[in-house]
């Protein structure tokens, strides 16, 4: 439990870094931005976040678990090589789904100016260099690079430019063009960081004890992933892209900033991720099922405790907390808050069981079992919201789709392995 802990402390520091530097983003663009404008910021930082996602298509878990298997296997060639290559493959996608996103925008209904739409997309494609990246060195077990390349510079710089040097403003179009100035830094950075960590590490790694991967191999892993995170993502963001369709830019402002609050619930889950995936994936390289066990359920229960915590304290001083970090005019999203973090935080206490079917080769499970759950959470919502569009209720669809899924998920783990990934206090006894 030591070693666990002493891992975990490092991830807290990464991760933790990048949560705050995020919400501070979205703290200070609701309250420097008027209530419509802040409404297209959420609205368009979810759908570069999106385009992102598109872009790397499961590159970078891809490169995560290839890396971690070459530094478990200590094949610093097939490392070399794999990083070379996958980061080859993200140019192309990247850039060509960050030009067809400039298309859709302008396509959509939406009052934005074309040059709005370009740094939208501009940022899209650094996102998915900067994920890339962050990947990357996590396969490394540098987990503290790993948080601040992969996000946290950038979201920490950004809160500090716009609140302190640039202040209230009308147009959120400023906010991307910091983001944009500071991720193309970062990312110059992150390259030269990398190869310098890599051929650091060079003397640690045989030569050459299996064959580098090849483009088939590669898609063969990126694609399902792919299709899983793009679905998971919807599953979990879309709602922001319905009410936009159906409610104006004011509401949606209310729900964009009530759900990064309520994003503060899945810290513990994605500290259980970044701990786990890597591990996951030499785990199952050696075959060791207790072992993988013990890992993934100690890790939720570790991270179980600080989110049941952070659920109760949201929940009792919830408007107070809405009003203090987004303004006042935000306290009437109370409501919606909590329906989205009940929904959040039953997927964080679930435990990583998407990770550990996919980092175990059952991705073709993971994406049938979420294109389902997201196709019939998607329709409901989209009907029902011709019928009465409500933030609340389309925030109870969507928590309801999200559980949904994680029992889906979960069961298909029990069967598999023969254990489930959700808390148990017993775990806490374990010693390392």
């Amino acid at each position: 439990m030591r070693k666990l802990i002493g891992k975990g402390l490092r991830a807290v520091a990464g991760r933790g870094l990048i949560v705050l530097g995020g919400f501070l983003v979205s703290s200070f663009a609701a309250q420097l931005l008027p209530k419509e404008q802040a409404g297209w910021f959420f609205l368009l930082f979810n759908i570069a976040t999106f385009a992102s996602l598109v872009g790397r298509f499961g590159l970078e878990t891809t490169a995560l678990r290839f890396l971690s298997e070459d530094v478990a296997d200590k094949n610093y060639y097939r490392l070399s090589e794999s990083f070379k290559k996958i980061k080859l493959l993200l140019v192309m996608q990247s850039s060509l789904v960050a030009g067809v996103i400039s298309i859709v925008l302008s396509l959509m209904p939406y009052d934005i100016s074309t040059g709005s739409i370009i740094w939208v997309a501009t940022y899209a494609l650094l996102l998915s260099f900067q994920f890339f990246y962050s990947e990357a060195l996590r396969s490394l077990s540098m987990l503290v690079a790993s948080g601040l390349f992969g996000g946290a510079l950038v979201n920490l710089t950004t809160a500090f430019i716009t609140f302190w040097w640039i202040g209230e403003t009308d147009n959120f179009t400023i906010f991307f063009k910091v983001l944009v100035g500071l991720s193309v830094l970062n990312i110059a950075i992150c390259e030269w960081y990398s190869k310098g960590v890599i051929k650091k590490r060079t003397p640690q790694f045989s030569t050459n004890n299996r064959e580098p991967l090849s483009i088939k191999e590669i898609y063969k892993v990126s694609s399902p992933l792919g299709v899983r995170s793009v679905l998971a993502f919807v599953l979990t963001n879309s709602d922001l892209w319905v009410i936009s369709l159906f409610l104006e830019p004011s509401s949606v402002a209310v729900y964009g900033a009530v759900s990064r609050l309520a994003f503060l619930i899945n810290f513990g889950l994605q500290l259980v991720n970044v701990l786990v995936a890597p591990k996951v994936a030499r785990i199952n390289f050696k075959g060791n099922l207790e072992h993988l066990e013990k890992v993934v359920r100690q890790s939720t229960t570790l991270a179980t405790v600080p989110t049941l915590f952070l659920f109760a304290v949201l929940v009792v001083f919830g408007e107070a907390t809405l009003g203090f970090v987004f303004g006042d005019s935000y306290t009437n999203g109370y409501q919606v808050m909590v329906i989205i973090l009940a929904g959040r935080c039953f997927n964080a206490v679930s435990g990583p069981c998407g990770y550990t079917l996919m980092m175990t080769g059952h991705q073709k499970f993971v994406r049938k079992s979420i294109f389902w759950v997201t196709l019939t959470t998607v329709t409901i919502a989209v009907v029902l919201s011709f019928i009465w569009p409500s933030l609340t209720l389309i925030a109870l669809i969507y928590a309801l789709g999200a559980i949904a899924q994680v029992f889906s998920l979960m069961f298909k783990v029990k069967r598999e392995f023969g254990f489930y990934t959700f808390a148990h206090p017993k775990y806490l006894r374990w010693k390392a």
